[in-house]
């Protein structure tokens, strides 16, 4: 039986994306880290790839 419960997938945009480093993964939500220089906007999109 897997134990990870989260959607198994590497975030590929937007570019240096990643799992928030204290809250990591959850099965239904979480939160994503970017790069400081990054212009994130309301209804913008994050892509994962399947593993």
């Amino acid at each position: 039986m897997q134990s990870n419960y989260f959607w198994m997938g590497d975030y590929i945009y937007p570019e240096g994306s990643h799992p928030h480093a204290l809250y990591g993964r959850n099965s239904n939500q979480g939160l994503i880290q970017l790069p400081k220089q990054h212009c994130i906007q309301i209804d913008d999109y994050v892509f994962l790839r399947p593993q």
